[in-house]
């Protein structure tokens, strides 16, 4: 999970939008923009 932290930390400075995602039950997911985001 701290690694998910620094990870989110990089990829999102600036504003950026989220790139990785929780998912419960499963894990995380990389998700580039667009619709359908659950």
């Amino acid at each position: 999970d701290v690694y998910v932290m620094y990870l989110r930390r990089k990829t999102e400075a600036g504003g950026e939008p989220r790139l990785v995602h929780t998912v419960r039950g499963v894990g995380y997911a990389l998700r580039t923009g667009g619709s359908g985001e659950a």
